[in-house]
């Protein structure tokens, strides 16, 4: 039986709805993580609910991210530690997501958000 995918899947409560990348416009950290989540989801194979790794994942994006960057003649960081970056902000959204459906009523925990 096929999985039927719908735009719930794709929204996450913290960002809203995953998107690609856009190469017009200097990404944000939100922007990074909503591309990371459609880059997760199009990796994702729909028989297996085995998830794809973040380093897989990390990869696809800092070589997106560098192009943006190269494009706006930014200065570029190593390779490296453009993936630092994008794993380390993935690992600060995994906490505040661990908890997010049982406080994301709570005021403290919409300022933290």
């Amino acid at each position: 039986m096929a999985c039927v995918l719908t735009r719930n899947k794709l929204k996450c409560l913290i960002f809203g709805d995953a998107k690609e990348l856009s190469n017009n416009v200097l990404p944000t950290f939100e922007d990074v993580m909503q591309y990371y989540l459609f880059v997760k989801h199009k990796l994702k194979p729909e028989i297996t609910s085995k998830e794809p790794s973040v380093s897989s994942i990390a990869e696809i994006i800092a070589v997106d991210l560098e192009k943006v960057w190269l494009k706006a003649l930014i200065p570029v960081v190593s390779h490296t530690r453009v993936l630092q970056m994008i794993k380390t902000y993935h690992d600060q959204y995994r906490n505040i997501l661990k908890s997010a459906k049982s406080r994301i009523n709570i005021e403290t925990f919409k300022k933290k958000l």
